[in-house]
């Protein structure tokens, strides 16, 4: 067995590297993109909340020592307010439509129960 070891901090930058990479374009009508400072945004959802892989394949039990969702993701920038009322609203309807955990491996939901 070869000795193998995972460089975390390369392995960061690597994967950092491949989202931006990766990222959908869009298409930036009346100049709206990049959002202002201070800017509003709502985030619908319930994946604001629950990071949430869809599928059964291996990849769906990679353990990580962390994500960053989207509404993580804005807290963290800084440069937009979310809008509280739109993230509240979501806070109450989740006390009553918990996440299905689903019952272990191959058992995972293909999908979750969204806010209509």
């Amino acid at each position: 067995m070869s000795a193998y070891s995972l460089n975390r901090e390369e392995y960061r930058k690597t994967a950092r590297r491949a989202a931006a990479e990766g990222c959908v374009l869009l298409k930036n009508d009346k100049n709206i993109l990049p959002l202002k400072e201070g800017s509003s945004v709502a985030v619908f959802g319930r994946i604001q909340f629950d990071y949430y892989k869809a599928g059964l394949g291996s990849g769906g039990l990679v353990n990580t020592e962390y994500t960053v969702g989207i509404r993580e993701g804005l807290e963290a920038n800084g440069r937009v307010r979310q809008n509280e009322s739109v993230t509240e609203a979501y806070r109450v309807w989740l006390r009553d439509n918990p996440f299905d955990e689903g019952e272990g491996w191959g058992k995972v939901p293909w999908s979750q129960k969204e806010m209509p």
